[in-house]
């Protein structure tokens, strides 16, 4: 099986999606045998219920609509082994440091260590936030959940509850996993309530200390674990109880999110050592933190979009395009009266010196080497630039623009992309800003940089045909008329001629979502049908048959067609050349002899007349390139 196959083959396998749970009876029917055993059965049907829950691991909104059924019976039980084991630890000094040393044997914890796996695994595979929904909630257990945590740590009790809790998570926070989560989200929960104000102030000075340890084997777990808790108790607290420790927490982030203007007194030590994990929450934790400096607010100069209740059908036809000249009746006044609001506002707006450095971190996070920081950073660009006045978000856009310039490498482009969007989506790129954009985003959609043997470029092109997808959700028809013909061709050219399966996909969706939201792209509705989701998903079958239908509609056939000429018969892989050759072939019929001769042809002689510019490459795509002659009449080869 050659290289093309095996890619036809891979591409078909992820065509095949569930759209439900198969095995629910089977589920369900594990469950009520656990329940029934009161627990005993827990060890006995883990390895069976772990392997089919895991199957759903990238489907797993599939499992929300038994979520109720599996983790009810289960989250009952296990209230109930954990009463019946905090009784027989409430039974005496001996009996409970009985239960301590042997508590792997003891009836009661066996059960609850059992309970606790097959819990765990749907909190793996679903996420605690869905999950923890279903359990119960009354605070008489805390106390009692808290002595079976003690016993499953093999320790003593402490004295007060709070201290107890908060010594359990703290120890937690150096472990890897889900527990370390799981710890950091039950002091984010612990602290945040109104009556824990000192040991709040109390958690933030350990902060300081645990952030600058230099044990080499504890601090690439131990920093993690403090930056997530921080992280929960800055998203779950109130900001007037945060804002005195804002401050301090930023002097201790500063240093390891590499901020220019450290203050003194910061973390130091190994502890700043750049870690993806902790890079990731650093710059989750800078952005909460700059977010308790601004006062909540909705930022009134945003952009609005007014058609709420227009009619879908109306905007999608003749009418809409009519009209798509003229904004909206009352545009103009809301504008108005929302830049009133902001010029009344902008007066009496402080900027604290810290959250300059924050914006500058989160800029910084965009041109990060790993996707996941660069993804939190464009969603902290964006929180807080809804917060700032029009000024100083003008300068925020700005810097995001500079980011698209010809000396930044493709990291720096994937995270311009992603703020873009980012702020489209929350209103913050006003509508004088398209006109500049829509090059970039163009030249995004098609970006691909060769590296030697390989190239680079496909997170920046999935990324641009998210920007697309934003500006469809965010703003009016009439405000992109003008660019309706730029994107549709390369949206289309993309989902048919991308080499990667998920920008083909991403570029589908993204027209999908124009044309439904502004009804003005060429032939929509009917290109609907012939590029979707699973059309494109082998790639064999988008340049061989979506691609022709496409091309059967004149403003597609020139931009289809000088893709595969310029770019995709020069590409640096083999098979793709030999698809373009067959895919340019496919579309002789629809473009006719007008372009393939003079032009497609014609570009394919200079190219291999020019020995000093030719690379192996376009040596190689030049021979399956020639095979679309066969298609031209006699009289025209």
């Amino acid at each position: 099986m050659d290289a093309q196959e095996q890619m036809r083959a891979v591409e078909e396998d992820r065509d095949e999606t569930a759209e439900f749970l198969e095995e629910a009876e089977e589920v369900v029917g594990l469950i009520a045998r656990v329940v029934n055993s009161d627990g005993m059965e827990a060890e006995a049907v883990y390895e069976r219920y772990k392997a089919i829950l895991c199957k759903y691991q990238e489907q797993s909104q599939l499992l929300d609509v038994w979520l109720e059924s599996i983790v009810g019976p289960l989250a009952g039980l296990l209230r109930k082994q954990a009463v019946a084991l905090h009784a027989e630890a409430s039974q005496g000094g001996d009996a409970a440091q009985r239960a301590a040393q042997h508590s792997v044997h003891s009836t009661p914890m066996w059960r609850v260590f059992g309970l606790a796996r097959l819990l765990n695994v749907l909190v793996t595979v679903r996420g605690y936030k869905t999950v923890v929904k279903f359990f119960p909630h009354e605070a008489a257990d805390l106390e009692k959940v808290v002595n079976v945590i003690v016993l499953l740590q093999r320790s003593r009790p402490y004295p007060a509850l709070v201290s107890k809790l908060m010594d359990i998570c703290k120890d937690y926070l150096r472990h890897p996993g889900g527990m370390r989560e799981m710890a950091a989200l039950i002091l984010g929960r612990l602290l945040t309530r109104p009556d824990m104000a000192t040991p709040l102030a109390d958690f933030v000075a350990w902060s300081k200390e645990a952030l600058s340890c230099t044990d080499s084997v504890q601090a690439p777990f131990l920093v993690p674990g403090v930056l997530q808790a921080l992280s929960f108790v800055f998203k779950l607290g109130q900001r007037h109880r945060l804002l005195p420790h804002a401050v301090h927490v930023w002097q201790l982030l500063a240093p390891i999110c590499g901020a220019s203007n450290t203050a003194k007194g910061g973390a130091t030590g190994e502890a700043t050592v750049q870690g993806v994990l902790v890079r990731k929450l650093g710059v989750k934790l800078a952005q909460r933190v700059g977010l308790t400096f601004l006062e909540p607010r909705v930022a009134p100069w945003r952009y609005v979009r007014v058609d709420v209740g227009a009619d879908i059908q109306e905007r999608l036809g003749g009418e809409a395009s009519a009209q798509a000249g003229a904004p909206p009746e009352g545009a103009h006044a809301q504008a108005g009266e929302a830049e009133a609001h902001q010029q009344e506002s902008a007066e009496d707006f402080e900027v604290a010196e810290e959250l300059e450095e924050v914006i500058e971190v989160l800029l910084n996070a965009l041109r990060d080497k790993d996707t996941v920081v660069r993804w939190s950073g464009a969603k902290g660009v964006g929180r807080i630039t809804s917060c700032l006045p029009k000024e100083l978000a003008d300068d925020v856009v700005a810097s995001v623009v500079e980011l698209f310039g010809r000396s930044e490498n493709d990291t720096a482009w994937h995270g311009g992309c992603l703020a873009l969007a980012e702020l489209s989506r929350r209103g913050l790129l006003l509508p004088h800003c398209l006109d500049s954009l829509v090059p970039i985003i163009q030249e995004a959609l098609l970006y691909d940089i060769r590296r030697g043997p390989h190239s680079i470029g496909a997170h920046v092109r999935d990324a641009a045909a998210y920007v697309c997808w934003a500006f469809a959700r965010a703003y009016e028809p009439h405000l992109l008329a003008g660019h309706v013909n730029q994107f549709a061709s390369t949206l289309l050219t993309v989902a048919c001629y991308d080499r990667e399966i998920n920008c083909r996909r991403a570029a589908a969706a993204a027209f999908q979502e124009a044309v439904g939201r502004l009804g003005n792209f060429p032939h929509g509705i009917e290109l609907l049908t012939v590029a979707d989701y699973f059309s494109v998903g082998n790639i064999a079958q988008a340049y061989t048959r979506v691609a022709p239908q496409v091309a059967a509609f004149a403003e597609y056939r020139l931009p289809l067609a000088q893709h595969l000429v310029r770019a995709k018969l020069r590409h640096w892989e083999k098979s793709m050349r030999e698809l373009a050759a067959r895919g340019l072939a496919a579309l002789v019929p629809a473009v006719g002899e007008s372009y393939i001769i003079p032009v497609a042809l014609g570009q394919m002689i200079e190219w291999g007349l020019d020995n000093v510019s030719l690379d192996a490459a376009v040596q190689g795509g030049l021979p399956w390139a020639s095979s679309t002659s066969s298609l031209l009449p006699s009289d025209s080869r």
